[in-house]
């Protein structure tokens, strides 16, 4: 990844970070609720636009957001 997509996305995650914890917010929550009202949501390995809906990037096929997921499988199992 170029060092410029690098820094534009340390800046972006440092802005969900930052809006998140003014307002008391958990950032993977507040990440997730920008996704859904979007409509779309980034690769973490290639930076690629993908639907949020979808489990796997269109373009590397890498997982979506796996962490989120495995999160949500946790919460199911609990009940």
């Amino acid at each position: 990844m170029p060092d410029d997509k690098k820094q534009k996305r340390a800046d972006r995650i440092g802005r969900l970070a930052e809006l998140a914890t003014r307002n008391r917010y958990d950032p993977e929550r507040l990440a997730a609720l920008k996704r859904s009202i979007s409509g779309k949501t980034r690769c973490p390995e290639c930076e690629e636009v993908n639907p949020a809906g979808q489990e796997t990037c269109d373009s590397c096929g890498a997982k979506l957001y796996p962490e989120l997921r495995k999160k949500k499988e946790e919460a199911k199992e609990k009940l």
